[in-house]
């Protein structure tokens, strides 16, 4: 059974980087996407209110909302673990967990 698409009506993408961190805003109409915001903040400065601030529409329209990170600031590490019980599952990666703590 297929699921219920979601229909974003806009999307902001965060980027942190050295120098400071870019905000990009792209509303969203049918089929097409549209960048309507690109806005670069100084590394220690808040993004102007008027770019981040919400409304009544905002709280009531689906909105994306996605952040990057730098690939050195990443730490992924796939896990295997073989067919077991729903309830057995959450010891399983706690362990894995365990074995990459100091």
């Amino acid at each position: 059974m297929a699921g219920k698409k979601t229909k974003w009506s806009s999307c902001n993408l965060l980027e942190p980087a050295t120098e400071g961190s870019r905000l990009c805003q792209f509303s969203v109409s049918s089929k097409k996407v549209k960048l309507t915001g690109d806005l670069r903040v100084a590394e220690g400065d808040d993004p102007p209110a008027k770019a981040v601030g919400k409304d009544w529409s905002d709280l009531l329209s689906r909105k994306l909302n996605i952040a990057t990170l730098p690939p050195e600031k990443v730490f992924l590490r796939v896990v295997e673990l073989p067919e077991c019980e729903p309830d057995e599952l959450l010891p399983m990666v706690e362990f894995q967990i365990e074995e990459l703590s100091p």
